[in-house]
């Protein structure tokens, strides 16, 4: 809400929160200089798992965001909606969303060796991306499980996808499962939580100022 962004952003005029909106940014080059970027951003979020009030999984497009699949249109135009804003922007440009694209770094469940793994991520940005000009990064988190055995647990995850050429995925969920209690985690000083390593650290990447290439 409103109330919400008011409280986050404290007036500064350095904190954004986009709510499929956009900013446009002076980025510091490892030259020395500054560059235009375009970073783009939504809150919708692909649903993981069942919904604990009892609402069937099956008609949830995006969890978080109550989008059902009768609304898969709607969902389509939303995503549209944000990328054109990318389609015109003269810089490069990074997409910032709170789940991953299906088949995207998007695979949960399947560690216990009793239930496969299965892709969790939003078909409806997938289908968006390939239509439109590909962001130089598209960063993402939500799905905390490992995507490989070899995966190592403190990262970082980044991976292309041949169907959108020109874009860097990253996954930068920090915690490294699933919170098992809901609110703010307490951590402990060695950044540890029931005696289990629980955060990754920070990802960093450079972007290059013309975007990836293929």
């Amino acid at each position: 809400t409103d109330a919400v962004v008011a409280r986050l952003t404290r007036g500064s005029d350095r904190i954004h929160v986009l709510r499929e909106d956009h900013v446009d940014v002076q980025a510091l080059t490892l030259g020395g200089g500054v560059a235009p970027l375009r970073i783009m951003g939504s809150p919708l979020t692909p649903l993981v798992q069942e919904d604990p009030f009892g609402a069937d999984p099956g008609d949830v497009l995006a969890g978080h965001n109550t989008l059902k699949v009768s609304q898969a249109a709607t969902t389509a135009r939303r995503w549209d909606a944000l990328l054109e804003r990318g389609d015109v922007a003269r810089a490069s440009t990074i997409l910032v969303c709170h789940g991953p694209p299906y088949g995207i770094l998007d695979l949960v469940g399947g560690t216990s060796g009793t239930k496969a793994a299965r892709r969790c991520g939003c078909e409806a940005l997938a289908d968006a991306l390939a239509r439109h000009r590909c962001p130089a990064l598209c960063v993402f988190g939500h799905v905390h499980a490992r995507q490989s055995r070899g995966e190592p647990w403190n990262g970082p995850r980044f991976v292309v996808s041949r169907r959108h050429p020109g874009t860097l995925f990253a996954n930068v969920a920090s915690e490294t499962a699933n919170p098992t209690i809901t609110g703010f985690r307490l951590m402990r000083k060695d950044g540890k939580y029931d005696d289990v390593p629980m955060l990754r650290p920070p990802t960093v990447v450079d972007v290059p100022v013309s975007g990836f290439r293929e």
